[in-house]
Order: C-alpha cells, then structure tokens, then sequence
C-alpha cells in the first residue's frame, strides 16, 4: 500500500555552546535581541567570508536572553538534534516551547515534529494546527496525513485531501505528491487524473524523488490516461539518478522499449531538467580532474548538461572545452582541452573500506584567477550511497556545490571517486547556505574506470595508479590535476 508523505526535515539549528544553559529572563548586554539574531545569523552563513558559527553561537544566546521568539527556536532545535551541544530533549522542549509561546511556527512545528517521533500524535496535532494557522505548509501537510492515517484523530481522507491541498495550494512538493495519490485513487476526493497528473508534474520539477517515480511509472503503465514512455523514462531515470531503488530496477526494462531516437530524447530532457537545477543567471561552476596529460578530464554529466559553452580554467589561463563522452544515468562526463595536462590516476585493483581518510579539493566560485584550490579533508563512512545505492560511498567532509565533479583522492595520490550531488542536495544549499549531514556522494572509482573503457582513444594515456605516496605529494598531484570548470 502506498503511504502519504509525513515531514521530518533535517533541521535548520546552529551549533551553540550552550553546556546546560537554561530558558531565563535575562536580557542581553543591549536588550536588541533583533540586532543579535540577524548578527548571529550573519556569522552562521559566512556572510562576506567563512562561517564563525562561535560568534554566532554568542549572538544566538543574547539574542535568547532578550526574548527573541526565533533565537529561542533555533537553540532548542539544536539541543533537541545534538548538534553543537549535548543533546538534551528536556532542555530543548523548554526553549522551543518559550518560542512556541510567541507563536513561533518552526518552533510550533518542530514541536508537532518531537511529539510525533515520540507517537504523541494528539499533541502533536495541537501544534501543527497552530503552526499551519500561521502558514506552515509543512504542518499543514503533516496534519494531512495525520487525517488519512488516523494518527491522534479518526482517519477522515476528506479533511486529509484538505490539508493537503491547502499546503499543495503553497507549492510544498511533498503534498502535491499526497494530493496527486488521492486524486489518482478517488480517495477523499473525487478521481481526477488530469489534476493528479498536474499534481505530480508540479512536484516532479521540485526534484521530488517520490512524484518523479510514481509519475513516471503512471506516464509508463497508463493509468492516468495516455502512455507516454519517453515522459515516463524521463522522470524515471531522474528519480533513479537520486537513488530511488525501484526506478533503478525497472529502468533498463522501460528503455529497452524505446528506439534509439526516443532515447537521444529522453537523454536531452534529462540533461535539460539536470542543468537547470545548477545553473544560475551567470553560468553554472563546478569542478574537474584530468585523467590523461593531453587534455582529457572528467566531471559531473549535469554540470555540463546542455551546455552553450565550457570553459577550463587551468594556471590561471581559460580554455575551450569539448564535450567528448557523457554517462547522464552515473552523473559523469569527459571533456577535452588543447593543453599538456597533468593527470591523475584512477585507483584500480583495490577495495575501498570505511575509514578511509580522504580528500577533495576544489576552486571557490569566486576565486581570482591566481587562487589555488581548497582542500576537505574527510573518511569514509559508508560504501554505498543513498538508499543503499551501490555505484556510491558516502563521505564526511564539507565540499560546497562547486566541488561537483571534484576527484576524491587518497593518501596514494589516486581518485577513490568523484564529488557529486542529489538534486535535493542542491536545493538545500540554495535554501540555507549548508549542506544536510553526510551530503556528499561520491561515484565509485569502478564506475569510473567502467566509464573509461568506453573510450578507446584515452586508453593508452591513461596513468597507471601509484604507489602510497607521502601526503604532501599526494596533495601536490591532486591539486596540479584539478581545475575549475565555466558553462554557459
């Protein structure tokens, strides 16, 4: 049976060295609690340099102290996640609840979010009803389900059709998604496949893994009208793209029924919708590694998707690049410049194991053109990535979207993998400045090497995989091998 999507987001906190801190009336050293929210969150997002996430911490307690409803909320979220501090769930329901009182929506909601890990469903439905009279669309979704399912109130799909359109009606893609199910089905709403279509459209473009695989598998099956194959392995190779398990099981099948024109297509829509998500008003930046030393290198297939121009920046000089082989389903493409290049190579003959210390290094967006690479160090924490998706490991370093198509290298100065990202990855750098935890993938050196063998002509140029190297050469390789990438 097919469930309704409930919200349980990774949440917005601050680290804050709280060590204890209780809620109390006192007042900041100015009283301006204001001024100390907005300063500490000017620290918290490195505006105009690097986050100082201490000194925003110290702004976040005076402006607490001082009464600031959101302050209050932001500090609760974090004891309440262990993020920064000891996590404490007492002490973060008292902040979160003096924010609450101020009628503070994420802190009402976040408070709906506690009660309803702990199966609390009454209380909390309490505060997702008055988070959502306060315009939050996730509560308001969560209520939703809550109706249909019967969670703390009879189950009544009509008042959960109702919910969820109210939230659908805010462009949240989680309750387009719900809507469109019950559309499709006749649940608490009359059947309307034409708005369940729209609906699960709507939430696709979002980047919704859920709305991209049951659209597609609808559009694939026809049971919301037409089939439509070429639409329907679209959308199902996107949601296979970010790790949805059974659009990667029945992709092949779908494509196996389509002619080699319908797959050039389906191939330009998905670049099409890839580069849309990367791409700003003045061109999409990214990173990639030579892997010969004539000029071939590799990068991410969607930072490149659809490209009206690339550029390599390589010591400081731009060359014209040209796209010579792309892989849109493992995320990776190979570009070639008119240049000696130093290259790096491409481990072979090993298993990765979880530990593995690592490291990626890539040019900030708005680097000079004589500014060096930065380097995240990190390990290995999982092989394999989201929802158990085997072409990936997962890292714990700090790599900003920039960084896609990075090589991730080891202390043998080889590439273990390649940087990527989630379109939701993405859409919460966009949103708040930070990655969610353990946000990065990283394609396995075997998928490359795979990737490879599909090229003759960079066969016999391609460097054989060294032996352990001492860091510092390490370092030196990766960072000669390394350039930064312009589309238009």
């Amino acid at each position: 049976m097919m469930r309704s999507k409930i919200i349980f987001p990774a949440l917005f906190c601050l680290a804050v060295a709280l060590h204890g801190a209780e809620p109390s009336k006192a007042k900041s050293p100015t009283g301006d609690g204001e001024y100390h929210f907005h300063l500490g969150m000017n620290h918290y997002t490195g505006l105009g340099g690097k986050p100082n996430y201490a000194e925003a911490a110290r702004q976040f307690q005076l402006a607490a102290a001082a009464g600031h409803a959101r302050a209050q909320g932001q500090l609760g979220i974090c004891l309440l996640k262990g993020r920064g501090v000891p996590r404490n769930h007492d002490l973060a329901v008292r902040w979160l609840t003096r924010a609450a009182d101020k009628k503070d929506a994420i802190a009402l909601y976040t408070l709906g979010n506690f009660h309803a890990t702990a199966k609390d469903y009454v209380k909390a439905n309490k505060y997702y009803l008055e988070a959502s009279a306060r315009g939050h669309a996730a509560a308001m979704n969560n209520l939703g389900t809550s109706h249909e399912h019967g969670y703390g109130v009879p189950a009544n799909a009509k008042k959960a059709a109702e919910w969820y359109d109210n939230a659908a009606r805010m462009n949240l893609a989680a309750a387009q998604c719900n809507l469109a199910l019950m559309h499709s089905i006749g649940r608490g709403v009359p059947k309307n496949t034409e708005r369940a279509l729209k609906l699960y459209r709507d939430a696709a473009a979002q980047g919704d893994l859920r709305a991209q695989f049951l659209l597609g598998a609808a559009l694939h099956f026809g049971t919301l009208g037409k089939p439509d194959r070429v639409e329907a392995a679209k959308w199902l190779q996107l949601a296979a793209h970010q790790g949805h398990a059974a659009a990667r099981a029945h992709l092949a099948a779908v494509n196996n029924k389509l002619s080699p024109d319908q797959l050039k297509t389906v191939d330009k829509q998905v670049s099409t919708f890839m580069a849309g998500v990367t791409r700003s008003e003045n061109g999409a930046i990214g990173t990639g590694f030579f892997v010969t030393n004539n000029g071939y290198l590799l990068t991410t297939h969607h930072l490149i998707a659809q490209a009206k121009s690339i550029e390599v920046r390589l010591r400081g000089v731009y060359h014209i690049a040209h796209l010579i082989s792309a892989d849109p389903l493992n995320d990776i493409a190979m570009l070639k410049i008119e240049a000696d290049t130093p290259a790096l190579p491409v481990m072979a003959g090993r298993i990765l194991h979880a530990g593995l210390p690592v490291f990626t290094l890539g040019l900030p967006p708005r680097a000079n053109a004589n500014a060096g690479p930065k380097y995240s160090h990190g390990r290995v924490v999982s092989l394999s990535g989201l929802r158990n998706d085997p072409r990936h490991v997962q890292v714990n370093l700090n790599a900003p979207p920039s960084y896609s198509g990075a090589a991730l290298v080891d202390a043998s100065g080889q590439a273990v993998g390649m940087v990527t990202f989630r379109l939701a990855d993405l859409k919460a750098y966009r949103a708040t400045g930070t990655l969610p935890r353990a946000a990065n993938y990283v394609l396995k050196a075997a998928r490359i090497r795979d990737f490879l063998k599909t090229i003759p002509i960079i066969q016999s140029r391609l460097p054989r995989p060294n032996q352990p190297l001492p860091n510092e050469d390490a370092g030196a390789i990766a960072e000669a091998a390394t350039v930064q990438i312009l589309v238009q």
